[in-house]
């Protein structure tokens, strides 16, 4: 199953439609769901052709419906714990107009353009959906500030490399950023720059690798 598939059977079908399925229904059903957005995949490909700047911006573009809302949720979240949820749902409905309005919709129906990234447009909308569950909060807070209830289904001991693993990785990635960047192969005057050797044994340092 791949992972929309696994996400739709298990958050969805599992828990909207029949809460005693079996293993073997679920794999069923998510069989049916992955060949549907395959076709659906099939059917939508042909439009990357009026992309012009690539399917990676296309990406970035559409998941700003979703990510923008869910950071902004979760870090009012953190902040406050007294934020109503109907500040949340409102947040994320005025959110996805906005957003497709902007990007889109008024290009498109009504030629108004905005000569900004739409990344811009996602930090504005994020402040946004801040302000207005702030507002919420302000106007109708609840009662009793939430409170985290942790009950794990599974063993949640800490694994014992998570943290060297991190070192890790988090060192792997500023290698890799160094060794693509302007000190390392992309240097124009030769192989490496001078200071790509002690640039990389600096980062690794800092990360605890070395």
């Amino acid at each position: 199953m791949n992972s929309a598939a696994t996400m739709f059977v298990y958050d969805l079908y599992k828990v909207k439609v029949n809460r005693n399925a079996s293993d073997s229904e679920m794999i069923k059903v998510s069989k049916w769901f992955g060949t549907l957005l395959a076709l659906v995949s099939f059917f939508i490909a042909p439009l990357l052709l009026r992309a012009p700047e690539g399917l990676c911006n296309i990406i970035r573009e559409f998941t700003g419906f979703f990510n923008i809302p869910v950071i902004a949720i979760i870090l009012t979240g953190i902040l406050s714990r007294k934020v109503p949820p109907i500040g949340a749902k409102i947040a994320i409905i005025v959110h996805v107009v906005l957003y497709y309005m902007l990007i889109w919709g008024l290009p498109m129906f009504f030629g108004i353009s905005f000569d900004i990234s739409f990344i811009h447009i996602q930090g504005i909308l994020f402040v946004l959906a801040v302000a207005i569950m702030m507002l919420f909060m302000l106007i109708s807070p609840l009662d009793e500030p939430h409170h985290f209830k942790s009950d794990p289904k599974v063993d949640m001991t800490p694994w014992k490399l998570a943290l060297p693993v991190t070192f890790l990785l988090v060192g792997a990635i500023v290698f890799c950023y160094i060794l693509f960047s302007p000190v390392g192969l992309a240097y124009a005057d030769n192989i490496v720059s001078p200071w790509f050797l002690p640039s990389t044994g600096n980062g690794m340092t800092s990360t605890g690798i070395c």
